[in-house]
């Protein structure tokens, strides 16, 4: 069984055959090559594992030849040495620039030139099998990070569900900007929350949105005491958030829309954060999203670890498939 194909390249016949018979003696599968041109038309048939290469070749010499090989996909790994008659250390530095692995001085030693050629067969295998491995893991990586994004969306269609369920429809819980309402036209600039600022004028901007598009003064007062809660569940799990209010001309509906930059809610813990009284968005004690359910007509849900949005609807009158 042959212990690897090696390719070699040299204008000098003498030293062709002498190159040729010491590896063939070792049990290496060899085909030799005369000229650079004769040498890449070998490789275009079939690659080698090895080439060694002379340096000057009339024509095409060993430096061309290299750059060829290495500027093609297909065989720019393939492992070359170089073979030199002079001991020049320009001719080094080149060789090992344009990507060769070893240099061989003529005239060769036998034990030298067996013991690199088999140095660098050996490296350019371990190489080889150690980029199939971190393929073969990465395809294993990408197929479980595959199912386990698979899973969190079925177990976050399947809570989507169950929540709209339970609450009458009035909680939607989106996936993404596709899922939330289209907003309608701004009502006012952006409000800036904190734990000093913006509570108010976020009371203040939604109680007059109300009156403008003609809510009752009782559906008025749940969408403000809705819209406070939100911006208090962005100001305590995040910190800060902005909150945006939408109204249109012969639209008879409000938006209150509160995003934040906080951690988030977990999947395992959104029942519990917006069903159970008691509980605010981020899991802390407060009223949380179940005095938002009560109060708004529809509250939009989109949360991750790299924020929260919340959007609170109100229509002038109470929509025929509310049932709360």
């Amino acid at each position: 069984m042959s212990r690897g194909a090696i390719l070699v390249v040299d204008d000098t016949m003498e030293s062709l055959k002498l190159l040729t018979s010491i590896l063939m003696a070792e049990g290496y599968d060899v085909r030799p090559a005369d000229s650079g041109q004769l040498a890449l038309g070998s490789i275009a048939v079939r690659s080698p594992e090895l080439i060694l290469l002379d340096i000057r070749m009339p024509g095409m010499d060993g430096f061309e030849v290299c750059r060829q090989i290495k500027a093609s996909a297909a065989t720019r790994d393939i492992p070359i040495i170089f073979i030199s008659a002079t001991p020049e250390v320009e001719e080094r530095v080149e060789g090992l620039r344009l990507g060769a692995v070893d240099f061989i001085m003529k005239p060769y030693q036998r034990e030298e030139l067996c013991a690199r050629v088999e140095t660098h067969l050996e490296l350019s295998r371990l190489r080889s099998r150690l980029e199939q491995l971190v393929a073969e893991r990465t395809a294993e990586l990408h197929e479980a990070n595959e199912q386990l994004r698979l899973t969190a969306h079925q177990q976050r269609r399947f809570l989507r569900d169950m929540l709209s369920s339970v609450t009458g429809g009035a909680l939607v819980l989106c996936q993404g900007d596709e899922d939330l309402p289209r907003p309608l036209s701004l009502y006012g600039e952006p409000i800036s929350l904190s734990a000093t600022i913006g509570l108010r004028s976020l009371r203040i901007r939604t109680r007059e949105a109300a009156s403008h598009i003609g809510l009752s003064y009782e559906r008025g007062v749940d969408l403000v005491t809705a819209a406070h809660e939100a911006g208090m569940n962005s100001v305590v799990h995040a910190g800060n958030g902005v909150a945006r209010i939408f109204t249109a001309d012969h639209i008879d509906k409000i938006q209150v829309r509160i995003d934040d930059s906080g951690p988030g809610i977990s999947l395992d813990n959104l029942p519990q954060a917006t069903l159970q009284k008691g509980f605010t968005t981020a899991g802390t004690l407060g009223h949380g999203m179940k005095m938002m359910l009560s109060m708004a007509d529809r509250v939009f849900l989109r949360t991750g670890p790299t924020g929260t949005t919340v959007v609170l609807e109100q229509n002038t009158e109470k929509p025929a498939d509310m049932f709360r």
